[in-house]
């Protein structure tokens, strides 16, 4: 794995793959909190609290068994993959160090609407500006967090910006209609 200094950038043609941590019940952090947003996310009614209790395994356990990974309520790589890969966008509120499916989409609509960023799938820096500058230009709360009015703002600036049908030309007024009978 290759380090660089904090400002420095690489360009490469495949997405960097962050580092996930193995998550077992009872652990605590940062991490749970952002594992128990995927599950909601994903349907499940559990706190978001980042304490994997005994509802966040039953939760992640379900999840596995849904999709034919081993279901033994332990977050590793395979499970974080499939969270994060079926995610769906607007589901969860986006913040820097998040990655997944719903960063890509949110990148891929900043970039459409002429954002400079990266559709990488990780919620960094430039993504993050990205969210503050749209957000500020759409008048929300500048938090560089993009919930469920971001998203909404997000749908309703992709549909104003998309092109529209040939513009039909308006119909000359009676009068000018008329003009060639009277005779100029």
């Amino acid at each position: 794995m290759m380090t660089i200094d904090k400002g420095q950038a690489i360009a490469s043609a495949t997405p960097v793959k962050p580092t996930v941590p193995c998550l077992y019940p009872w652990d605590k952090g940062h991490a749970v909190a952002e594992l128990q947003e995927l599950l909601r996310a994903h349907g499940y009614t559990i706190k978001v609290d980042g304490d994997f209790g005994w509802m966040t395994e039953v939760a992640v356990k379900s999840y596995q068994k849904r999709q034919g990974l081993r279901m033994d309520g332990i977050v590793d790589s395979h499970t974080w993959v499939a969270l994060k890969n079926t995610v769906q966008p607007g589901t969860r509120p986006l913040r820097w160090g998040h990655t997944g499916a719903d960063v890509y989409r949110l990148q891929k609509l900043l970039k459409a609407l002429d954002y400079d960023l990266q559709s990488d799938g990780l919620f960094g820096d430039k993504t993050q500006q990205a969210a503050i500058a749209f957000q500020q230009r759409y008048s929300l709360k500048p938090s560089g967090i993009v919930c469920l009015h971001t998203w909404k703002a997000l749908k309703v600036a992709m549909t104003s910006s998309e092109p529209t049908a040939k513009p039909i030309a308006p119909k000359p007024h009676r009068f000018w209609q008329r003009l060639p009978v009277l005779g100029r």
